[in-house]
């Protein structure tokens, strides 16, 4: 069975809502919610409790994963089942995956204006394109992450893991997508 965007699947007394969302995550991945259980299943958007794993689960589309975090916000559940971590998740954790998505696109952004390319670099190396652009990025990326680190780095489990993957993601969709 395929479908577009939503599917109501009935099994005897059972009801699961099935959506989609767009790429996110990847393309096909769905939202599968149980009403009556007020339980919603996403698999690799919202890690409760948790820093993102690599690069927002390693999302298809930045601007689309962070686009599904809103739309949970939005929905009714009590219960998330999340994947990949040690527990559910609630309304709560959803709440503060928003904002730590907030905070990081606003520190990406402030790092991509202030982080200026080649800027503090061996003149050495000035010459050399590739390394002048990763130079740079790598700027974005730390200062990104100090602006994080004061109010996030106690707050989600493995911040000090996958931090500077968050900010390299995020500069890097907020530059190209």
């Amino acid at each position: 069975m395929t479908f577009s965007d939503r599917y109501t699947l009935r099994v005897g007394g059972q009801v699961l809502e099935l959506s989609y969302h767009g790429d996110g995550h990847e393309p096909g991945n769905i939202f599968i919610r149980a009403p009556a259980q007020r339980v919603l299943m996403v698999v690799d958007v919202v890690f409760p409790g948790w820093m993102p794993w690599r690069r927002f689960a390693v999302a298809h589309d930045v601007p689309g994963h962070l686009a599904q975090v809103e739309q949970i916000r939005k929905m009714d559940w009590q219960t998330l089942v999340g994947g990949h971590v040690a527990r559910t998740g609630t309304p709560a954790d959803v709440e503060l995956q928003a904002e730590f998505n907030r905070d990081l696109r606003r520190a990406a952004a402030a790092a991509l204006a202030e982080t200026r390319p080649a800027q503090g670099m061996d003149p050495r190396d000035a010459g050399n394109p590739w390394a002048v652009y990763d130079h740079y990025i790598d700027r974005v990326a730390a200062r990104c992450v100090r602006a994080l680190a004061p109010k996030w780095a106690t707050r989600l489990a493995a911040f000090d893991v996958y931090v500077w993957d968050q900010c390299f993601a995020m500069e890097q969709s907020l530059r190209i997508d």
